[in-house]
């Protein structure tokens, strides 16, 4: 398209998407179906065709959201002109030749005539009718950001058991304490004997839990008040000294520290805002950012050549 003939929108397709489509009209149609899918969460296709129930030639249709949700664009920068009734009624009588879309949406890059959004209006109260749903899709601007959050500090406070700073010890019965003693006084000669039980086991003897990882799969339950706790974590599983197993009742911690730790992180919107798409009766009024909108033209674009 000449730069002469491209309207303010074409300039800012171009701008974000790196090219700009020949046909007029077209890159508003683009825009404001990625707007309006955003806005919905729904995927969408462009310029589709529709057979009516008895016309023979199909409608075609700027935009089709999930096939059930119909677009009509209009882009009437150049002229500096607001969208009419006649362009509404004309869409309506597209709606009422296709059953199979459940609402209209008629974006706008210039706002609509009040005859215009009276129709749209009385379109809601008429049962044989279709509901057309007005939109303004347009380029945003420096005003459109005042009194808008940029950014959002969230405030972290992260509490967590420093286990690496306290002791902890197997809780045994009495029964399986006996034993255990008496094996190692058979087994070991007279001294002191370090016993390898970085592992437990369960009852067949196959590897259950590395005693390194207790805390990780047992996570012991404390307050936010909490400064230091103690306490037992039940656990059904045994320890192995040469062949032999023995059983634990769990594992004791005692006076564990609780760390603290606070962490702000900011969240700004990916990209640069320049698209505001805004309608009273969806009770919207958003700004899209480059990033966001070029994503989802290019998936429009993909889903079209279905």
């Amino acid at each position: 398209m000449e730069e002469s003939k491209k309207s303010p929108v074409d300039k800012l397709f171009t701008e974000i998407m790196g090219f700009c489509p020949n046909k007029s009209g077209t890159a508003y149609e683009l825009l404001s179906t990625a707007a309006i899918s955003l806005v919905l969460n729904k995927g969408a296709k462009h310029n589709q065709f529709l057979s009516g129930e008895e016309e023979e030639t199909p409608f075609q249709i700027d935009g089709l959201i999930e096939n059930k949700y119909m677009v009509e664009a209009k882009d009437y920068t150049i002229r500096n002109a607001k969208v009419g009734r006649d362009d509404l009624q004309k869409m309506e009588g597209a709606l009422t030749a296709l059953p199979q879309i459940e609402e209209g949406y008629f974006a706008s890059a210039t706002d609509f005539t009040k005859p215009a959004s009276e129709y749209a209006e009385s379109t809601e109260k008429n049962d044989r009718q279709t509901e057309i749903k007005t939109v303004n899709v347009r380029p945003s601007t420096k005003e459109d950001l005042k009194g808008r959050i940029q950014t959002i500090a969230i405030n972290l406070e992260i509490s967590y058991p420093d286990y690496s700073q306290t002791n902890t010890g197997f809780v045994f019965s009495n029964v399986e304490k006996r034993r255990m003693m008496q094996f190692i006084k058979k087994e070991y000669s007279e001294g002191e004997h370090t016993i390898n039980t970085s592992m437990l086991y369960d009852e067949n003897g196959r590897e259950y839990l590395p005693v390194s990882e207790i805390f990780v799969k047992y996570k012991p339950h404390y307050s936010k008040e909490d400064k230091r706790i103690s306490g037992i974590i039940p656990i059904d599983a045994y320890v192995r000294i040469k062949n032999e197993l023995f059983k634990i009742d769990g594992v004791e911690y005692k006076d564990v520290p609780i760390i603290t730790e606070t962490e702000t992180l900011y969240l700004k919107p990916q990209g640069e805002a320049k698209i505001l798409i805004e309608s009273k009766k969806l009770g919207i009024n958003k700004l899209i950012t480059d990033k966001e909108i070029k994503s989802q033209v290019e998936k429009i674009i993909e889903n079209s050549k279905e």
